[in-house]
């Protein structure tokens, strides 16, 4: 008896016999099998509406199982770039479309249309299970929907707005905006799509239901009730709640299968339903155990761009500048000149300022906060240098829009200040191409411990600097806080990276970090991925106290003496931490606080006095890098098939 026929006798055993009808019970398997998706797997295709006559660009990549091309019109394709790396997909999985579009250096908001459509190769009883979607709620046609799927019609497409500065960098484990999900369903039970009955141009979405109580026709084995609801009333319900409501319901048979009508015109064209038959998802379990043999598959993403660009107001004194920047609706102000700034600025809630400095010096002499930003503000700061004058802080936010590109600031106590805690609102930072120096911490992040949203930092392509104390960190009073520095450098005095924070959440890709304490953690989860830290100063023994952190000198520290969880987890193979007089990484826990748990998976580590210790309260294991394990760590190296401290 093979599984096809295993699983119908036992689906037949279950089926209800009063009434003659069958119950479909939930069937759950196992699959082996998976199909390599490579991350630069998609086609993208960005066109610039307003420069229709650049050349086109085209760069090819290929796999066994997939087909890959990036094309771009009227489009730097410097700017548009889809991370390397594998994604394995199979069927019950799903994942993010990896993308990243810089806007940085520009001025102009630029508008993207994003739509996803699967390619002409792919097998159709793929194209039948994997669908493009944005979980984010949406009213489509007067109901909402939790998900939105993606196609390539012009009102199924995923919109983003790019500001002036702004990068849009989506990845598997961090996204700047809402990410495009790809999904692979299994235990298909229908699905809309585009066509006539009998001939799907395009799949749609898929359909979804509590097959649980699905109760089927025995002779003809269609869908007869769900639950308590029959057939019509169980899908003029599902049409409603999928964004179709008011579609009919009469079933119209073509070649002896049943569609629905959901929107189409006199000849039968447009969007239909379609709702499988019992034997049609019993052969789908087979269907999908097969998956391997239906590549290669091509996946294709369209860019449509539209550039956005606002008035701008070019200023050559202090007194046009102060002019300008005191407009109640904001605006977009250019420099002509080096000017000097003497009292502070204040973006207006609800309004959007863009200070484009175009190479020149904005010097600032006056006190406080040179710029702040409200709740429902938005301010960006592009081009040139701002010399604070020994001010206490160059941009202060509390909830509001702040991005930063191609910066140089000097001469103040703190760069960016996120002053969420006094606030209900959440601020985004954003810091792409930029040099950032000060005395103090160079971008200091208090959040509010929001549970509707976190406060958000992405920093990329940028130096952080710190002569006396931390590059970057966090308040630890209030959780809530996500972090990203790609291809980055935090030079900080005491530490490149403090976070004591509850509930953070910080990714360290491509980075590097040193400080007397490369990264100490007291709170929250850093991920360390193929980045550099380095511990500089004199080695210290941890000593147990409240705020603050033990300078140990070590490249990476956990002290876990809060009373929240503290993690860290170093991956990559170029991931680098070392330390001059103290250890590699080291884990200080405290009986009853915390836990701290560090996580060695990758890399290689060095420490004057030793690769990893730990004083034995908490999680410190070793799964794999260059590293050697001292008291208290756990080395699982072992565990692993061609493991080792190489490994």
């Amino acid at each position: 008896m093979n599984s096809l026929e295993r699983r119908t006798a036992k689906l037949n055993k279950e089926s209800g016999s009063g009434q003659g009808k069958v119950r479909l019970r939930t069937m759950r398997r196992r699959v082996l099998v998976r199909i390599l998706l490579t991350g630069s797997s998609v086609l993208l295709l960005a066109v610039l509406a307003f420069a229709m006559t650049a050349a086109w660009f085209t760069n090819v990549s290929r796999s066994s199982d997939l087909t890959f091309t990036v094309e771009s019109w009227g489009f730097d394709e410097d700017r548009i770039t889809v991370p390397d790396g594998p994604v394995s997909i199979a069927p019950g999985r799903s994942g993010v479309i990896p993308l990243r579009v810089n806007n940085s250096g520009s001025s102009s908001r630029v508008r993207l249309d994003v739509g996803v459509a699967r390619g002409e190769d792919m097998p159709e009883k793929l194209r039948q299970r994997l669908y493009f979607c944005v979980d984010a709620s949406r009213t489509v046609s007067g109901e909402t929907v939790d998900r939105l799927y993606i196609t390539d019609r012009e009102n199924e497409r995923q919109i983003y707005y790019l500001g002036p500065g702004a990068v849009l960098d989506i990845a598997e484990d961090y996204q700047t905006d809402q990410p495009i999900r790809w999904v692979w369903v299994y235990d298909l039970l229908g699905y809309y799509f585009l066509g006539t009955p009998g001939s799907p141009a395009e799949y749609l979405r898929p359909i979804e239901y509590g097959y649980d109580d699905a109760v089927f026709d025995p002779d003809t084995l269609e869908l007869l009730a769900v639950g308590e609801q029959g057939r019509t009333e169980f899908l003029a319900e599902l049409f409603a709640r999928d964004g179709y409501a008011g579609s009919t319901v009469t079933p119209v048979t073509v070649g002896g299968k049943t569609y629905y009508k959901i929107q189409a015109d006199e000849n039968d064209q447009g969007v239909w339903a379609y709702l499988l038959t019992k034997d049609e998802i019993l052969a789908g379990f087979e269907d999908d155990a097969h998956a391997a043999e239906w590549g290669p598959v091509r996946v294709n993403v369209h860019i449509i761009a539209y550039d956005m660009p606002a008035a701008q107001t070019a200023v050559a004194d202090a007194a046009a500048l102060t002019e300008a920047l005191a407009a109640p609706e904001g605006g977009a102000v250019t420099l002509a000149e080096d000017v000097e700034l003497a009292a502070p600025a204040a973006v207006n809630a609800g309004s959007t300022l863009v200070i484009d400095l175009d190479g020149h010096n904005l010097t600032y002499t006056g006190g406080g906060a040179a710029f702040t930003v409200p709740e429902g503000g938005s301010l960006t700061l592009l081009n040139g240098q701002l010399d604070l004058g020994g001010a206490d802080t160059a941009v202060s936010s509390g909830g509001g829009d702040v991005t930063l590109s191609g910066v140089s600031m000097t001469n103040c106590a703190t760069a960016v200040l996120l002053k969420d805690d006094e606030t209900a609102g959440d601020s985004i930072l954003r810091i792409t191409d930029c040099t950032l120096t000060s005395e103090q911490s160079t971008v200091w992040v208090y959040a509010n411990a929001s549970t509707a949203a976190d406060t958000r930092v992405y920093i990329t392509d940028s130096t952080l600097v710190s002569t006396d104390f931390a590059a970057l960190l966090t308040n630890g009073t209030n959780g809530g806080t996500e972090m990203v520095v790609q291809g980055s450098t935090l030079n900080g005095c005491w530490a490149g990276l403090y976070q004591p924070q509850a509930d953070a959440y910080t990714v360290l890709r491509g980075s590097t970090v040193t400080g007397y304490t490369g990264a100490a953690v007291k709170g929250g989860t850093l991920v360390i991925e193929n980045s550099v830290v380095a511990g500089t100063g004199a080695a210290q023994d941890p000593v147990p106290g409240g705020s603050g952190w033990t300078d140990t000198g070590d490249g990476v520290y956990v002290e876990a003496n809060y009373n929240w969880s503290a993690r860290v987890e170093l991956r990559g193979e170029g991931t680098q931490v070392s330390s001059a007089y103290g250890y590699a990484v080291q884990l200080f826990g405290v009986e009853g606080k915390g836990p701290g748990r560090i996580m060695v998976y990758n890399g290689t580590y060095s420490g004057a006095r030793g690769g990893a210790v730990s004083n034995g309260v908490g999680v410190f294991e070793i799964h794999g890098g260059s590293i050697t394990a001292g008291s208290g760590v756990t080395d699982k190296r072992g565990d692993l098939e061609g493991g080792g401290a190489g490994g």
